[in-house]
């Protein structure tokens, strides 16, 4: 049994209040050479309890006193001072019972309210953990449908170290590049998506590469031949390519 579980329970208020059967006892007793934090909430339990009974100690009901003396009377005569000390011990007594009815429906509702608490937030963190995952399955829908289209082309793109691919598509007007592959800028550049297109001098810029993810689509250019990667000063980019770090291969 685990700490809060146990907590929970209510078997540690019983104990104090010896309220316990043996195979408790053995439970509460095993727990609390387990985990010795528990002696301290045992600790506050009987604190609590002995704050309460004398906060909360009354005197017996009208006639009670008469009546158990007359009993009494009947059978010895009570010493000096036991008579008082009885109807002290009555009212504590009192006090006690009461605090062993509310303590532990108290405790038991905290903590319960407490391990509710821990179990809704490990609900929600699955949630969002699942909501995670169906937003990167969504992700990955395009892309592969894409990778399934006998129309796609496959432009392989290279620089020193680093080969990736940018996967076009004529009927689907689309262009996406993989990522997974691609080279990192030095500190302080920023890399640029060029499109090489037939019958223009100049790339044309595609816009600036994403610094994570596993793909990027980029918008649509009409007779692209090639692709090309280059590093930029800013991280607007450039009008013309500053240093090419991937082109055509």
């Amino acid at each position: 049994m685990d700490v809060q579980t146990f907590l929970a329970s209510g078997l540690l208020e019983a104990y104090v209040l010896n309220q316990c059967s043996a195979e408790e006892r053995v439970t509460v007793e095993t727990m609390l050479q387990q985990h010795p934090q528990l002696r301290e909430e045992m600790n506050r339990i009987e604190l609590a309890l002995e704050q309460f009974a004398q906060a909360n100690a009354v005197p017996p009901p009208t006639g009670l006193r008469d009546k158990i003396l007359e009993d009494i009377a009947q059978h010895s005569v009570p010493k000096s001072g036991t008579e008082n000390r009885m109807w002290r011990n009555l009212g504590l007594g009192a006090a006690i019972l009461t605090a062993l009815v509310l303590g532990i429906f108290w405790q038991a509702s905290e903590r319960g309210a407490r391990l509710l608490q821990i179990e809704n937030q490990r609900l929600q963190q699955e949630m969002q953990d699942c909501q995670t995952r169906q937003k990167q399955l969504m992700a990955m829908e395009e892309p592969l449908n894409l990778l399934r289209d006998p129309g796609t082309k496959v432009i392989n793109i290279a620089g020193k170290d680093k080969q990736t691919a940018v996967y076009y598509n004529n009927s689907r007007q689309s262009v996406t590049l993989d990522l997974s592959r691609m080279p990192k800028a030095e500190s302080g550049k920023y890399l640029q998506f060029w499109a090489i297109v037939e019958g223009e001098a100049a790339p044309k810029s595609m816009g600036m590469v994403a610094t994570d993810g596993d793909w990027q689509k980029f918008a649509y250019v009409e007779n692209a031949i090639g692709f090309a990667v280059s590093e930029e000063p800013t991280p607007d980019g450039s009008a013309v390519p500053t240093t090419v770090v991937m082109a055509p291969i």
